[in-house]
């Protein structure tokens, strides 16, 4: 029998002004979005599950007005100045969890 765990459908939005993919489970946060606009909503993009013991990381760069996400810490450790790097990060800002991946990304091998 396969167990069948609980998820959320990841929504995934496009900036033509910008050409940024953005991600979130936040149906209220994709719907302020489009309704602010220049934000289309493009449907789900895939289901993450609610928990798992990876989690991927979200930050945001007031510069670039970009996000970028990473299951690496020490990638968002530096990039947001966090922890070792306290005070000397590349400008990103900690978001928190995005959501949790159902996999480990360092034991992928399959497409990307």
């Amino acid at each position: 029998m396969v167990e069948k765990i609980e998820t959320n459908e990841m929504y995934r939005l496009y900036n033509p002004r910008s050409g940024e993919h953005f991600y979130t489970s936040s149906a209220y946060e994709r719907d302020v979005l489009v309704r602010r606009g220049p934000w289309k909503y493009e449907g789900v993009a895939w289901n993450a599950p609610l928990e798992s013991e990876y989690p991927v990381y979200r930050m945001y760069s007031p510069k670039s007005k970009a996000h970028h996400y990473t299951m690496d810490e020490n990638e968002r450790d530096v990039l947001c100045g966090m922890d070792k790097y306290k005070g000397r990060g590349k400008g990103w800002n900690y978001e928190g969890i995005g959501w949790y991946s159902a996999i480990d990304a360092n034991e992928y091998s399959g497409p990307y």
